[in-house]
């Protein structure tokens, strides 16, 4: 019998890959309740995620990445919700994401990976304006079990803080490099 899973999604880890949007606010980073919104029937809601990215230019885009705090031996039996606006509802958007297990640091962990675009889709504002606006819901099949990953943010790795602290300092580097390297050079934009 599996131990049981205190909460697979207060404890999941979010990624943000992009060369175009990479301005996570990182204080704009909430989990939203369960019972915020209507399961369908036969799911449970485990819970959601929402988040804004900047985009250096609009209509930009990010690859995302959620890891669980927690495994989930048959991932078809996950489920990823958007919501609409007005009335809120579920809107199942499972076939446009890829949810796989994956070890990270030791540990395994169900992953849900999906590419966000400015104005489109996952953009719940709509607007292609520099923002990316992401709430997700994530559920489960009902009575499927759930094994722990381990324990929280720390369990896969490092603090989402410090990730985009480490992420903004390398991209400063990169461009001081860049920069360092033209006019050693004697190039100029022209």
């Amino acid at each position: 019998q599996a131990e049981a899973v205190a909460d697979p999604v207060k404890g999941a880890t979010l990624g943000i890959t992009s060369s175009e949007c990479y301005g996570l606010n990182s204080a704009g980073i909430t989990t939203l309740s369960p019972s915020s919104v209507t399961a369908p029937a036969n799911i449970t809601i485990l819970g959601g995620i929402g988040y804004d990215v900047s985009c250096v230019a609009n209509g930009g885009s990010a690859d995302a990445t959620v890891a669980l705090n927690a495994y989930y031996a048959d991932t078809t039996k996950v489920r990823v919700y958007k919501t609409t606006t007005t009335p809120k509802e579920l809107v199942d958007v499972t076939d446009q994401v890829v949810i796989k297990n994956e070890v990270i640091n030791g540990k395994m962990v169900t992953t849900i990976s999906y590419t966000l675009q400015d104005g489109q889709d996952f953009d719940e504002d709509g607007l292609s304006n520099g923002t990316i606006v992401d709430p997700i819901y994530i559920g489960v099949e009902a009575n499927t079990p759930a094994s722990p990953a381990g324990g929280g943010l720390a369990s896969t790795g490092m603090n989402i803080v410090v990730a985009i602290a480490t992420a903004a300092g390398l991209v400063a580097t990169a461009v001081i490099v860049l920069v360092t390297a033209r006019r050693r050079m004697g190039l100029s934009r022209s």
